[in-house]
């Protein structure tokens, strides 16, 4: 039996943004979706958006 671990989900939102930030989708400069966009489109509540997009910022994202 197998004990995955799933990340907790501010982290997976954040590594979405990161693929996302990679990928070209949100160009440097480029506005993000808002709270209430993210928030709908990963199905999680703000707190963990704003911890994730807070995380993203300290890093330098």
């Amino acid at each position: 039996m197998s004990m995955g671990f799933a990340p907790p989900k501010y982290a997976q939102v954040m590594t979405a943004i990161q693929q996302r930030i990679e990928a070209g989708e949100y160009a440097p400069g480029d506005m993000l979706p808002s709270e209430t966009q993210l928030v709908r489109e990963f199905g999680v509540g703000r707190t963990t958006v704003v911890r994730a997009l807070q995380t993203l910022a300290m890093q330098g994202w």
